[in-house]
């Protein structure tokens, strides 16, 4: 230990004055108010969750705000659009017909093509020993 700290064990330690004391819970009771309002204390919080990175914050807020502005502006176009829009034309629901007549050609259980000639068996033949006869040798 160095010369400090010996000298600070060797103090004795001091007692706070009463009055002190009540002087100091007396200011701090009056420093925090006893009922906030439900606005305050979701401002305070709000804030603290802010508080690291405020420009942050501002910048994401500016960019939705843009968002919204560009949603509004665009959003008589496509009503509009959605009203002159015709239906789908006659290349369309024939493309769709012939594509539901080849899908059921498919999925269709009978089968339409002859059927494979089975491959004929060859007679079997005799067994050589000449195989066994390379190995062994």
């Amino acid at each position: 230990m160095n010369e400090f700290e010996k000298k600070l064990q060797q103090e004795k330690l001091r007692t706070i004055p009463g009055e002190w004391r009540d002087q100091i819970l007396r200011a701090t009771r009056m420093a925090i108010p006893e009922k906030r309002s439900f606005l305050s204390a979701f401002n305070d919080h709000v804030t603290a969750l802010l508080w690291p990175h405020p420009k942050a914050w501002a910048g994401i807020a500016a960019v939705w705000i843009l968002i919204f502005a560009a949603n509004l502006a665009t959003n008589g176009d496509t009503s509009r659009l959605a009203r002159t829009a015709q239906g789908p034309s006659a290349e369309y629901w024939r493309g769709l017909r012939e594509q539901e007549q080849f899908l059921t050609q498919l999925m269709d259980p009978k089968p339409q093509l002859a059927p494979a000639d089975r491959p004929k068996l060859a007679p079997p033949r005799p067994r050589s020993e000449y195989i066994l006869n390379i190995a062994t040798a």
